[in-house]
């Protein structure tokens, strides 16, 4: 799904910065000299607000335009850089979170239109919110105006971490106050950090890997009017039991098939298969496993 990039630019602020953010991200592209005629394929464009009546000649219906503006910040331009270079576009639909809290480190994953975009660790709750914040910001600039998003986040909810998910969960709550839309999974963690996975021999990190795993299982919903009593039943063993026993088989052969999870993951993170789909391959493949045995 990954598109051509052409940078077309001759500010040299704004080339350094983009070529720092592109190598970050491991995304190559092309340098075109402004008014250079933009090849008839489909790519994408970068360049500045200022610079765009000086852009050359170019298919619309094949090639994005992404100027930067100064205002709007390049860290949120980088985003959505990242976004229509996995995706194709910046057509918003959907922007999920999946979290895994730790004692000392969080693993974050990002996901646009039900897509694999991101993943971080971070340190604290403080640091957590701000990512989600930027995420937040960064598409907020490029959707239409009246656009409708739907929010999703899947939180981890081991006993260990109970505290520091209520805590997390008391700040998207204030993050998210004024959007519709918000829907909030407390997802059980059971063997998550278990599941070790590698990309091109290279192990994933591990919190971000659990948060990988977490954005793949149902959770028990919560709401800003009951996610405290939620939590308190979660300690109790009053909830939640149910959860582990459906998702047990699928947590089995995530474990046992460690060779078909990483082909899976692989497509996860180059967004070449959904999320849904791949919590649909888990399912169907956990049945014929347990037919099997």
């Amino acid at each position: 799904m990954e598109s051509l990039i052409f940078v077309v630019t001759e500010n040299p602020k704004f080339f350094f910065k983009l070529n720092k953010g592109l190598l970050k991200y491991k995304i190559r592209f092309k340098i075109l000299n402004l008014g250079e005629r933009i090849p008839n394929i489909k790519s994408i464009i970068l360049t500045t607000k200022e610079e765009l009546k000086s852009l050359g000649e170019f298919n619309q219906n094949k090639s994005l335009v992404i100027p930067y503006e100064k205002d709007n910040g390049f860290k949120e331009y980088i985003l959505n850089v990242l976004t229509a270079y996995k995706l194709g576009d910046l057509n918003f639909k959907s922007l999920a979170f999946s979290i895994d809290p730790g004692t000392k480190r969080f693993g974050l994953c990002v996901f646009v239109n039900d897509y694999f975009l991101n993943s971080h660790t971070v340190f604290n709750k403080g640091d957590l919110i701000n990512k989600l914040t930027l995420y937040l910001k960064a598409i907020n600039i490029y959707k239409e105006k009246g656009e409708e998003i739907k929010y999703n986040f899947k939180i981890g909810r081991g006993m260990g971490v109970l505290s520091t998910t209520k805590a997390i969960l008391k700040g998207i709550f204030s993050l998210f106050d004024q959007l519709e839309n918000v829907d909030i999974f407390l997802v059980d963690e059971s063997k998550s950090s278990k599941i070790q996975i590698y990309d091109n021999g290279k192990r994933f990190p591990k919190h971000e890997a659990s948060a990988l795993i977490l954005a793949l299982r149902k959770g028990i919903k919560v709401e800003q009017e009951n996610y405290i009593e939620k939590i308190n039943k979660i300690k109790k063993k009053q909830i939640g039991r149910e959860d582990f026993l459906q998702q047990k088989q699928e947590i089995i052969y995530l474990n046992k098939n460690k060779t078909d999870f990483e082909d899976l993951f692989r497509q996860i993170i180059s967004a070449d298969i959904s999320i849904s789909d791949s919590i649909r391959f888990i399912i169907q493949h956990s049945k014929q496993v347990s037919q099997i045995s």
